[in-house]
Order: structure tokens, then sequence, then C-alpha cells
């Protein structure tokens, strides 16, 4: 590498907007040690982040491999968020069967999105530190055993206990997906993926009460919770065979550290230096070979233990809290839990109530009506 290059991409990167990165090789003259993607059309994009060399790094696996672990996230996406939704269509028949009333059902649905959100900032930093995939299996796992419980608790105290372990255990679903998206994927590819995870949580919104509504009619509310812990077992079981480790500490080979300011000396230097280089590589007795990484068998990818690392978990967990240091952000935050979060769940929550309270409708007809959103769903989809 040239000092005019180093100097090029160096000038380069400072005139990047903060949070942004170079994608697109327009003129043909990025970084040289910059890798650009391979495929139809796309020969001038660079792939960001930089891969490794190992095979084994998540972003050098094959598109199939890569494809297999993001159905094993949309899995888990889907399975774990259809129970915080499954009981909007069936407040009224529980209230009939058991001694809760409306107020003990909201608070239920209120305290579990709560636990929701902060379980995050543990569940985050238990998966970064120990490994994604075991705090994947963990989660549906818990949750198979609280939604094949939650039947039985029909009084407040065990409703809101019952509701607190759903969230907190349920917790990853709100951010993990998405670091494992980005694990594997490239930053030009990552849109399409986020944006199917993001899709497979809106539409278990409306899927959860069209699917009690429906199950309540033919087999009673019960069902509903226990169809929620079977369709877990089933995640588990899916998640188990064929979800691997996407945490992976990505080394590269050290760049040349060269001055980049530019004089007629520094080049003399530096052209010297390498001919000096050539001569003492062809001197050599012996030629180097590749290096040779190894490979992991299907056996090691069921593994739930990895690599061993640096404690990082107290500061993994503080991160969070200093996004509050940062006005911009504080105030994003706001407006997209407030408009986008907080607005959308209440309306989804309550809808079933007035349906059946004030418009008389059945479970049935409150499962049909929330149809409506999912048909809306996969539209938007398209």
């Amino acid at each position: 590498m040239t000092v005019a290059e180093i100097q090029t991409d160096s000038e380069r990167n400072e005139r990047l907007p903060p949070g942004t990165v170079h994608l697109i090789d327009t003129n043909g003259d990025a970084l040289k040690h910059s890798k650009h993607a391979q495929g139809a059309g796309e020969n001038d994009v660079i792939l960001v982040p930089r891969p490794s060399e190992d095979p084994e790094d998540p972003l050098n696996w094959t598109f199939k491999r890569k494809i297999l672990a993001t159905s094993c996230v949309i899995m888990y996406t889907i399975m774990v968020a259809i129970p915080s939704s499954a009981v909007y269509s069936i407040v009224t028949p529980i209230r009939k069967e058991t001694s809760l009333t409306l107020a003990n059902i909201n608070n239920g649905t209120g305290i579990m999105f709560l636990f929701y959100g902060w379980g995050c900032v543990i569940w985050q930093a238990l998966a970064l530190q120990y490994g994604k995939r075991p705090v994947y299996l963990f989660s549906i796992a818990t949750n198979i055993i609280i939604l094949a419980t939650a039947p039985m608790c029909t009084t407040s105290g065990t409703y809101l206990a019952n509701r607190i372990l759903l969230g907190f255990f349920g917790a990853p679903v709100e951010s993990l997906p998405e670091i494992s998206v980005t694990d594997i994927w490239f930053a030009h590819q990552r849109p399409t993926y986020l944006a199917l995870y993001g899709w497979s949580l809106a539409l278990c919104g409306k899927l959860a009460p069209m699917l009690s509504g429906f199950i309540n009619v033919g087999m009673g509310w019960k069902w509903t919770l226990w169809w929620c812990s079977i369709w877990n077992a089933i995640a588990l079981v899916y998640c188990f065979l064929f979800m691997e480790e996407t945490n992976y500490d990505r080394k590269h080979p050290s760049q040349p550290e060269v001055s980049i300011q530019p004089s007629p000396e520094t080049s003399v230097n530096l052209e010297s230096q390498k001919g000096q280089k050539t001569v003492a590589a062809s001197q050599l007795d012996y030629e180097p070979g590749e290096i040779q990484w190894p490979r992991k068998t299907y056996w090691d990818k069921l593994s739930i233990k990895d690599k061993k690392r640096p404690n990082r978990l107290l500061d993994i967990m503080i991160a969070p809290f200093k996004g509050f240091t940062y006005p911009g952000v504080v105030y994003a935050g706001l407006m997209y839990g407030a408009n986008s979060l907080v607005w959308q769940g209440v309306q989804n929550a309550t809808i079933g109530t007035i349906y059946s309270t004030e418009y008389g409708f059945s479970t049935a007809g409150i499962a049909a009506a929330y149809s409506g959103g999912v048909i809306v769903e996969f539209i938007a989809e398209r």
C-alpha cells in the first residue's frame, strides 16, 4: 500500500457523516485491503464489515447456511412473540371462568411488556459474553414451562407473576435477533433481513389474537396458552438442530503503520524497503503454505458453549444507559416508543375487549376482526 493510497482512503473516511460507512466503490479507488461483493451487479459493493479469512466466520458462510441461520432467528421471533399477544381476544372468557378482573389482565399485559424491555439489558450482555445460541435456547425452554402452567394462574398474584416471567425470559426477542442478523449479513444485505425480522414481530401482534380467538371457540381459552407452549417446543427443536452460534471475535492482519504525509524521501524509503523484502523472500528455502482453518462438524455446531473471552458483562449492561447522555438519542427513543410501540400496543391490547363488551362480538368474531390486520401485514410485506 502506497502513501498516496493511505492518504486517499483517510480523506475519504473523514468526509463520511458520523455513523455511516463507504459501501459503493464508484471510482474503483477504494481501499486496496477492502473486499468487494461477488455477484451480478454487486462487484462495486464494498463488504462492510470486512470479513476475515476464516470460513467459519459467519460473514463467510454460504448463502444456504446464512438463510438457515436466519430462519432460526425468525422462528424464534414468531414463536416467542405470539404468546405476548395471545390473550387479547379471550379476555372475556378468562374473566368469566377465573377470579381475574379486567384491571388484573391489563396490568399483567403492561408489566409483561415492561420486563420485555428491561430484560434486554441482562440477556443482551449474557448473549454477547457467553453466546447467543444458549440464550435463545434457554429463552424458548423457559417459555414452554411458563406457558404450560399459565392456565393455572387464575388469581391476581399468580397471573402477574406469570406475566413477569413471560416478559423477562422472552425479552431477547426484542433485541437479540437484530444483532444476530448483523452477525451474519453484510451492511448492504442487512436491510432485507432486518425488515423480515421487524415484519415477523409486527405480524404476531395481530396473528396471535386471531389464532387464540378461533382456538377458544373449539377448545377453550386454556388451550390458547397450551398451544403457545407447544409452538415454543417446536421452535426449541428446530433451533436446537439448526441454529448456530454467531458470536465471532474477528481479527485482521495488522496494516502497515505508514505516515500519511507524502514526501519524496518517504516514497523513496518505502520503495527501498519493498525491494529489500522482495529479495529476502526470494532467498527463503521454503514456500509459505496456506493457512488451514479448522472447520466445525455438525456436532460442534450443536454445542451451547461459546469460546472464552474477557469478562465484559458490566460494561455491556452499562452501555445502553450511556445513550441517555445524548439528547437526540433520548428524543428518538421516546418518539419511537410512544408513537410506534406504546400506542399500537395499547390499541391492540384493548380492541378485543371493546369488541366483546361494547359490540357483543364472540371470540370468533374478534378473531375475524384481527385477521384484517394479518392480511394487511402480508400486503405491506409485499
